[in-house]
């Protein structure tokens, strides 16, 4: 898959398999996190344990894939690794927890507009501009300065194709596509650092 990492419009994916092509991207991030809790490296351990204190799991005797995955899969704002795969291969259902994907790491200074309701989001997207995505169990309409924080272009025609709602087009093809955009405008940052928990 070739996704330009550079730009804030890179090109859209070509998949075959959507949903396991997310999955595996998490998962091959996950093997180099297990190579990096296999080298001993002090820091990527303290981030491990700090992560599995957070979340409540058990210290591994033995960092394993499992592990990696959880841990992985957290760093991208979901409960662990099941979690993230269920909400990735879109087979959550409406009022489901959606996780923090769709919420910027270092969290966010920009106004937006939180909602408990579908319906509720859904009124204020349609009276302006405003993009409405997930947010665990809740709903927020953002502007195109929050999509610039994750890095996403808000002139994507795909945006328009979608009406801007990432929500009623949940599980399909484009919404896959707007996914992997997302996740590849993570690659490469560093874990979020322990002094910001």
């Amino acid at each position: 898959m070739s996704v330009s990492t550079n730009s804030i419009s890179p090109e859209l994916p070509e998949f075959e398999g959507f949903s396991n092509d997310l999955l595996q991207e998490l998962k091959v991030r996950a093997r180099l996190r297990l190579n990096a809790l296999h080298s001993n490296d002090d820091l990527v351990l303290s981030y491990a344990r700090f992560i599995s204190k957070r979340r409540r799991w058990p210290m591994p005797p033995e960092w394993k894939l499992q592990h990696a995955l959880n841990i992985v899969a957290s760093e991208l704002g979901f409960r662990d690794w099941q979690h993230a795969r269920v909400v990735l291969a879109g087979t959550a259902k409406r009022g489901d927890d959606m996780g923090g994907f769709w919420y910027p790491s270092n969290g966010v200074l920009l106004l937006n507009h939180w909602f408990a309701r579908y319906e509720e989001a859904k009124e204020l997207h349609c009276q302006g501009e405003y993009w409405l995505l997930p947010y665990a169990k809740q709903f927020v309409a953002v502007d195109r300065n929050y999509l610039r924080e994750l890095s996403l272009d808000p002139q994507l025609p795909l945006w328009e194709e979608i009406s801007r709602d990432l929500v009623a087009c949940y599980g399909d093809e484009r919404w896959h596509r707007l996914c992997a955009l997302r996740l590849m405008s993570t690659r490469g940052l560093p874990p979020p650092k322990l002094m910001q928990f």
